[in-house]
């Protein structure tokens, strides 16, 4: 049997110019200073761009009870990786 997390880091696409980071959910996440009022998403300075309508749509999907742990393991993952790919990017 896979694991759920299989291959999890293909569902991204990371953008190191924009500083964003795309889920295949269509998450959008912005790493680098988050603005006045802005509540931080995951670990360090990170924001959804698009939360509440990917909440919607994940709890359409799979249930009001299933959104959270979907979004704060989108948020652990989005965290992951932009580490990953800026580390790669400053390491070549």
């Amino acid at each position: 049997m896979v694991s759920r997390t299989y291959k999890w880091r293909e569902r991204w696409q990371v953008d190191l110019m924009a500083c964003t980071a795309t889920h295949d959910t269509r998450l959008v996440v912005y790493f680098g200073n988050v603005p006045d009022g802005a509540q931080p998403f995951g670990a360090g300075f990170v924001m959804p761009a698009n939360l509440a309508n990917v909440q919607a749509a994940l709890e359409a999907k799979n249930g009001l009870h299933n959104t959270p742990i979907m979004i704060r393991r989108l948020a652990n993952e989005a965290v992951k990786i932009w580490q990953r790919e800026r580390d790669h990017a400053v390491n070549r």
